[in-house]
C-alpha cells in the first residue's frame, strides 16, 4: 500500500503481442542515470512495463504497441512521473529532466497538446469557482454583491457545460476527463436539495456515464473519487451517511471493472490517510471485489487493514497469542464473551505500577459481571515480571514474549508508551483506547449499568 498518496494521471492496460504497429517515444531527458522507465497504473500501484538504457547520452527510445488512447507514465521516481497519452500516433517526443519529469514537454502529439490545454482550463475553472464560492459566503444576503457573484458562478457553470458538449463531439477521450470535472454550483443547480452537502454528495458525478467502457482507461476516476471522498470526510459526515454516499456513487460503476477498482482505490486512499473508520469497511469491500482479479493488491490491503484495526474504535481487535507466566499460551479471542481490558505495562514502568491498585479495584468490582483483563508485559526479565504480578496482586491473565519494546502485540497495536489500554467488547470489537483512571472507571460504569 505504499503508493497511496501519489497524484495519478495514468492507467493499466495489457500489451498485445499481436499488434506489430508501434508508437515510438523518443525521450531527450537529463539526469536519469542512463536508464529510463515506462509505467502503467492499475488502480492500486505503478507497474513497470519497459526499461531502456541510453545508447546516446540523455536519449531514450521506447516502442509501445498502437492502441486506443491510453495513459502511461515516464520517469524513474514514482513521485516524479510524466503522464503521457499514447495510442494511434506513430511518433512522439519528450524533453525534460528526470528530477522534474512532471514538467517535461511532450511534442508531436495532438492528443497530448489538447490534454494539456484541457487540464489548464480545468484548473482555472476550479480555482475561479472556489474563489467565487468563498466570496459568496461573505456576501450579504440579497445584496448586489451576492447577485454579481452568483452571476459569475453561473458563467463558470455555462463554460463547463459548453466544454463538455464540445468535447463529446470532438474527442470522446477528453470529454470523459471533462465529465469527471463538471461539478456545477449549488446556488444554480441545487434547489432540489436541502443543503449543499447533500447536493454535492448526490450530484458530483451527474455528468459521468460510468457504463461507458472508456472510463476503465481513465485514472481520472481515481482522482475524482479521491476529491469526492476528501470533501465528504472534511465535512465530518456521520459514518453511516458517509458510507451510504460512497456506496451509492460506486453502484453506478460496473462492479469488478477497472473503473470500479480505480474508484474504490481513490476512496480508500483518502479514508486511509485521514484514519477514517470507514477505511475498514471499504477495504474489506475492495478485497471481496478484487481478490481473484488482483490477489497481490488484496493481500497488501489485508495487511494494512490488520494494522489499522488496532487503532479504529468499533473495528475487530486484532487477535494475538503469547506465552503465559506458566509457559502455556493465552489468546485474546479465548476471552470472547467478556469485556476485556488489554493492559500494556511492565514491571519497570513506574506509572504502570502506580496505576495497578486502581485497576485491581476495578477488576474486583466488575469481574463477576463479565469483566476481564489481559496484561501484556513489555518486560525482558521473566523473574521481575512474575515478581511484579505477585507484589501488585494482579490476579488476572498475563502474557509476554519477553522482548521489551519489540513485543509483537505492542507493535501490532502501535503502542509507543505505557501504560496503555485497549478496551474490547464481548464480540471482540474495540470500544476505546488509552482509558485510564477515572476515564476507565466511568466507561466501565456505563458498560455494566
Amino acid at each position: 500500500m505504499k503508493v497511496f498518496g501519489l497524484s495519478l494521471i495514468g492507467l493499466l492496460f495489457v500489451l498485445s503481442p499481436q499488434n506489430k504497429e508501434t508508437v515510438t517515444v523518443t525521450c531527450k531527458v537529463q539526469n536519469c542515470g542512463n536508464i529510463l522507465r515506462v509505467y502503467q497504473f492499475d488502480g492500486m500501484m505503478f507497474k513497470e512495463i519497459q526499461t531502456v538504457v541510453a545508447e546516446v547520452p540523455d536519449t531514450y527510445e521506447f516502442k509501445i504497441p498502437k492502441s486506443e488512447q491510453k495513459f502511461y507514465y515516464i520517469g524513474n521516481d514514482p513521485n516524479q512521473l510524466l503522464p503521457i497519452i499514447l495510442g494511434p500516433e506513430s511518433a512522439i517526443s519528450v524533453s525534460g529532466n528526470c528530477a522534474a519529469m512532471r514538467s517535461a514537454r511532450v511534442g508531436g502529439s495532438k492528443i497530448n497538446t489538447g490534454y494539456e490545454k484541457l487540464k489548464s482550463e480545468i484548473n482555472q475553472l476550479r480555482d475561479r469557482t472556489n474563489y467565487f464560492n468563498r466570496q459568496l459566503q461573505n456576501a450579504e444576503a440579497n445584496s448586489q454583491d451576492e447577485k454579481d457573484i452568483s452571476k459569475q458562478l453561473k458563467g463558470l457553470d455555462d463554460r463547463k457545460l459548453f466544454l463538455l458538449d464540445s468535447l463529446k463531439k470532438a474527442d470522446p477521450f477528453l470529454a470523459r476527463v471533462m465529465a469527471l470535472n463538471t461539478y456545477l454550483s449549488y446556488p444554480h443547480h441545487g434547489k432540489a436539495y436541502p443543503d449543499e452537502v447533500s447536493y454535492f454528495a448526490s450530484e458530483y458525478f451527474r455528468h459521468v456515464d460510468f457504463k461507458d467502457a472508456g472510463y476503465n482507461a481513465l485514472p481520472w476516476v481515481y482522482e475524482a473519487f479521491k476529491s469526492y471522498t476528501s470533501t465528504l470526510v472534511a465535512v465530518q459526515l456521520p459514518a453511516a451517511q458517509l458510507r451510504s454516499y460512497l456506496t451509492k456513487s460506486m453502484e453506478a460503476i460496473p462492479k469488478g471493472s477497472d473503473a470500479h477498482k480505480m474508484a474504490m482505490s481513490g476512496a480508500i486512499n483518502i479514508l486511509q490517510q485521514t484514519n477514517n473508520p470507514e477505511f475498514i469497511y471499504f477495504g474489506e469491500s475492495f478485497i471481496a471485489a478484487f481478490k481473484a482479479k488482483d490477489p497481490g493488491a488484496a493481500a497488501n490491503l489485508a495487511e494494512e487493514l490488520d494494522r489499522k484495526r488496532a487503532f479504529v474504535e468499533g473495528s475487530m481487535a486484532p487477535d494475538f497469542t503469547q506465552p503465559t507466566p506458566d509457559d502455556k499460551t493465552q489468546s485474546l479471542s479465548s476471552l470472547r464473551g467478556k469485556i476485556v481490558l488489554v493492559d500494556f505495562w511492565a514491571s519497570w514502568c513506574g506509572p504502570c505500577r502506580r496505576d495497578n491498585p486502581a485497576v485491581v479495584k476495578l477488576y474486583e468490582t466488575y469481574k463477576a459481571k463479565g469483566f476481564d483483563i489481559l496484561g501484556v508485559s513489555l518486560d525482558r526479565d521473566k523473574e521481575k515480571w512474575l515478581e511484579a504480578i505477585q507484589k501488585d496482586g494482579l490476579v488476572w491473565n498475563h502474557v509476554s514474549d519477553l522482548k521489551g519494546w519489540q513485543n509483537a502485540v505492542a507493535q501490532k497495536y502501535g503502542v509507543s508508551s505505557i501504560p496503555h489500554t485497549v478496551l474490547v467488547d464481548r464480540e471482540g470489537r474495540i470500544i476505546a483506547r488509552g482509558l485510564r483512571g477515572p476515564a476507565l472507571e466511568q466507561k466501565l460504569q456505563e458498560l455494566f449499568q
